[in-house]
């Protein structure tokens, strides 16, 4: 993920005094290696470029050619990832995740899910007092972007502002959509963790306009001040949040281990059925994060082994070659009776159906 992010860097920091076809060759090369290590860096990509258009209209050197070359890259790029490379040489559990929602009604019905649940964590991450000063602070510098470019200088051409305008305010508007996360358009986007990446990109944008438009100490130390209120908390939520991550792969990968133990003694077939009852439950050392952020306890009843995250689950079946039909659908009408029980899981086999349910403690 942190060579991903850092490519992701490189991509919106290189800019060429003449822009050619040919220099885009090696910021596509970048793209498509950020996007195979970690998809979700599209995101942070997008923003930081949309960020460098709002600075080049703020300062009145926009680069056409190139806003249009870079545009074209990384839309390329991104249809090169999702067409070619994730379908055919990355693992199931990230084909799964690729899968674009489709533009109709239950797609319509998917992406209003997704924005609720995205918006339900920024509102969650953007608590207290001094976030909310923060988020209020950011509404003022954009607007006074908006201002600093109409203010226009009598040498300066009409069209130029407008152009110059739209640039800015087309800026702030994809920065805010990266903000709420554009896995927001998959249908299974994993919303939650990754939708962090475009909140860094959020949170450095109004610093960069407020420096951009006026280099006095007084916003220099505003911009600076605004940056760390909102990176520290960011930083100590994705580090809780990546160890989290770790401990809960381990732990669902020994409750795999043991349902392959169960699974080899029932008398199964093709048409052999996989039915978990509950979620996974976390363990006790997994629970001493939830004391680190809200969001983080809020999380963990969503992810996981389990009915709720099916792509996951169905991810971590095919990784350890469990080819059972996994129906999370199916509702068991009488009282569960464990035929086998072991640390994490208990297990019962009826009418060709495998029904798990997973135990809170060893």
């Amino acid at each position: 993920m942190y060579i991903s992010l850092s490519l992701a860097i490189i991509v919106a920091l290189k800019r060429e005094k003449k822009p050619r076809i040919l220099s885009e060759i090696p910021i596509f090369v970048f793209l498509l290696s950020a996007l195979c290590f970690y998809q979700a860096a599209l995101n942070l990509i997008i923003s930081l470029m949309s960020i460098n258009l709002c600075i080049s209209a703020l300062r009145g050197n926009i680069n056409i050619r190139q806003q249009i070359y870079r545009a074209i890259t990384v839309i390329f790029s991104y249809l090169t990832y999702t067409k070619i490379i994730a379908p055919y040489y990355l693992r199931f559990i990230y084909i799964n995740m690729s899968q674009h929602i489709n533009f109709d009604h239950e797609g319509i019905i998917y992406l209003k899910n997704n924005i609720k649940t995205s918006c339900h964590l920024i509102f969650n991450f953007y608590h207290g007092n001094l976030m909310h000063i923060c988020i209020i602070s950011y509404s003022i510098i954009y607007f006074l972007g908006i201002i600093f470019i109409i203010r226009k200088p009598k040498s300066e051409n009409l069209t130029n502002i407008w152009v110059r305008l739209a640039a800015y305010i087309s800026g702030i508007g994809i920065i805010i959509l990266c903000a709420l996360s554009l896995t927001v358009f998959l249908k299974n986007p994993d919303i939650q963790p990754r939708v962090l990446l475009g909140t860094f990109g959020f949170v450095i944008s109004a610093p960069l306009i407020l420096v951009s438009i006026s280099c006095k100490p007084a916003y220099q130390f505003l911009a600076a001040s605004l940056c760390v209120i909102q990176i520290i908390p960011t930083l100590a939520l994705s580090f809780s949040f990546g160890n989290y991550l770790k401990q809960e792969f381990i732990h669902d990968g020994d409750a795999i281990k043991e349902i392959e133990f169960h699974l080899a003694h029932y008398t199964t077939n093709a048409q052999t059925k996989l039915t978990f009852l509950n979620d996974n439950p976390s363990t006790s050392s997994m629970n001493v994060k939830k004391a680190v952020h809200p969001l983080i306890a809020k999380f963990m009843t969503t992810q996981g082994l389990g009915r709720n995250y099916d792509w996951y689950s169905r991810g971590f079946l095919k990784m350890n070659n469990i080819n059972y039909d996994l129906d999370n659908a199916y509702n068991l009408g009488n009282k569960f009776v464990p035929t086998m029980k072991t640390c994490h899981v208990a297990t019962s086999f009826t009418e060709n159906r495998i029904t798990v349910a997973f135990q809170s403690q060893c």
